[in-house]
């Protein structure tokens, strides 16, 4: 009796393809089954769940996530299909999209002299672009444009660096400080490039103290502005005359009225 009740579970199977990238099969996961699964496992049911910000979770928090996600995606399904129903003209109703795919984006922000803070997002069509053609190894291309117009970079300063192909974040060393930077985001599969984003130019900052010691000073010849500043003294002179003159008025007509 035992052995038919365990026959009788159904599991989930992670099935490797041919890029050695681990493929959920259909169905919700329970949370002991999820608590089995490897960090890198558990990003990849969380991509595919469309959980954000899933690659800077614990494993604990992910696990939650991915339960909640599961419940909410399950209920989505059985919305969207409607019951058979007769009195419809015999005709399927369309299928909303519940959301709306979003587009790759690349963000690069210096920290300090020597390294440079980088987040992204990779929309599912580039995704499923990348995976037809059999890119799998995402990379970074970070560029040195100090100097240059939009769209060009100084030769010989191209560093690509190799980043975890379900991250949505990395920190980048900064060669030289001092200089303007832009980044690429893109897939490495053989000798070939598929480009996804550019993020805009960037300045990273100085390492060495600045060599400006005395502030600088708008250069100004007192015998040269003499003339303007004998007139701005009769202007202040005529106006205080009009002040006091005024507040005598003033004073004298108090006195009449209380008088």
């Amino acid at each position: 009796m035992k052995n038919i009740t365990q026959l009788g579970k159904k599991k989930n199977i992670l099935i490797p393809n041919k890029n050695g990238d681990f493929k959920v099969a259909d169905g919700i996961k329970s949370k002991d089954e999820l608590l089995g699964l490897t960090l890198r496992q558990l990003r990849q049911v969380a991509s595919k769940l469309s959980v954000p910000l899933y690659s800077r979770k614990t494993k604990a928090v992910l696990v939650d996530l991915i339960v909640t996600y599961q419940t909410k995606s399950n209920k989505s399904k059985n919305i969207s299909q409607p019951k058979d129903d007769k009195s419809i003209f015999n005709k399927q109703l369309p299928t909303i999209p519940t959301t709306v795919d979003a587009k790759t984006n690349l963000v690069f922000l210096p920290r300090d002299p020597e390294w440079a803070y980088v987040f992204w997002q990779i929309s599912e069509v580039d995704r499923e672009k990348a995976q037809s053609l059999g890119a799998n190894k995402l990379c970074l291309r970070l560029y040195d444009v100090t100097g240059t117009k939009d769209g060009d970079f100084n030769q010989g300063t191209l560093r690509e660096i190799a980043v975890d192909s379900y991250s949505t974040e990395w920190y980048l060393p900064i060669p030289v400080s001092d200089r303007d930077y832009k980044v690429e985001l893109g897939y490495r599969y053989g000798f070939k490039w598929m480009s996804l984003a550019f993020s805009s130019a960037g300045h990273v900052p100085n390492s060495q103290p600045s060599e400006q010691i005395l502030d600088k000073f708008v250069p100004f010849n007192l015998e040269s502005h003499q003339k303007l500043i004998w007139q701005l003294q009769i202007q202040m002179e005529v106006r205080l005359m009009d002040c006091m003159s005024a507040y005598i008025k003033l004073l004298l007509l108090t006195q009449s009225v209380l008088g």
